[in-house]
């Protein structure tokens, strides 16, 4: 049994192996050692913070199927089933990493030091997993946003709460990293979101039409919205907790959105000669 990558090489494009060491690592250790390093949180993280958090960000897409839990649970699998259609791939992936740990004898978590003890460490890196779930980005950031505004002393902010955000900003944060590199990310998941629409359409459903290829919005356009209302709104209360340090990441980050802005002008363009030239000749 494959459980190290995608179950489903074919469509599986975005959550590949490469996912979590390239991606979603990367910039979660970027973004722990960017707040490390200043004044505000001088003392906050210990190592044991880093153990918690590295772990969860390596293992919170492991074995993923290339669907998302929408279709998990319209199509009745037995995960969905299994998982009361409940943070269904959330659900699966910490049971599949705790499963491999188990089996292959590989105790991460075990350490010799007094204290947390090691129930502690698990059970907030399932929290942690648990908060990458889409389903809860609107109210994660809402929270974060009041937690940014609120705490004016950065040690009073829960640290488990942030963590969870460290953790799903970065999953979603490859519009954070140079325009050639998220656009990269950014074709792999379009491409697997319209490998599921076609597998929705071969099974008789009728997908969202930004996983139908045949009607989704042109990528520029797609993009765009992603960026600005997804990406952008997690992004600014990270912004804001990490300062002076967050400005490399900005600065990547509006790359990205004229890049996006520009090839939806583009394709704006040329539907409206096409829809021009369709008049003209009829």
């Amino acid at each position: 049994r494959r459980t190290t990558i995608c179950s489903i090489d074919s469509t599986c494009t975005l959550h590949t192996a490469l996912h979590a060491p390239s991606s979603s690592i990367p910039r979660h250790a970027r973004f722990f050692a960017n707040l490390s390093t200043l004044k505000n949180f001088q003392g906050y993280f210990e190592q044991i913070d880093l153990l918690v958090i590295l772990v969860a960000a390596a293992i919170h897409d492991v074995g993923h199927p290339a669907t998302n839990n929408d279709f998990m649970v319209k199509t009745k699998s037995d995960l969905a089933l299994r998982y009361h259609d409940t943070a269904v791939l959330e659900n699966f992936h910490l049971a599949t990493a705790f499963e491999l740990m188990r089996d292959r004898n590989i105790p991460l978590l075990d350490h010799y030091l007094p204290s947390p003890p090691v129930t502690s460490l698990r059970r907030r890196i399932v929290e942690i997993v648990l908060g990458t779930d889409m389903a809860v980005h609107k109210s994660k950031v809402e929270e974060m946003v009041m937690v940014a505004k609120r705490n004016s002393n950065r040690q009073d902010i829960d640290k488990r709460q942030l963590e969870q955000y460290l953790v799903h900003t970065a999953d979603i944060g490859h519009p954070l990293r140079p325009v050639e590199q998220h656009k990269e990310w950014a074709e792999r998941v379009t491409e697997e979101f319209f490998a599921q629409g076609d597998r929705e359409k071969e099974l008789g459903f009728t997908p969202i039409s930004l996983f139908d290829r045949e009607i989704a919005p042109g990528m520029g356009k797609g993009q765009l919205g992603f960026l600005k209302f997804v990406v952008q709104a997690g992004w600014d209360p990270l912004c804001t907790l990490m300062e002076k340090k967050s400005k490399m990441a900005q600065l990547y980050l509006n790359r990205n959105l004229k890049a996006w802005e520009a090839l939806a002008a583009e394709e704006e363009a040329a539907a409206a000669a096409a829809a021009a030239g369709t008049d003209s000749s009829g």
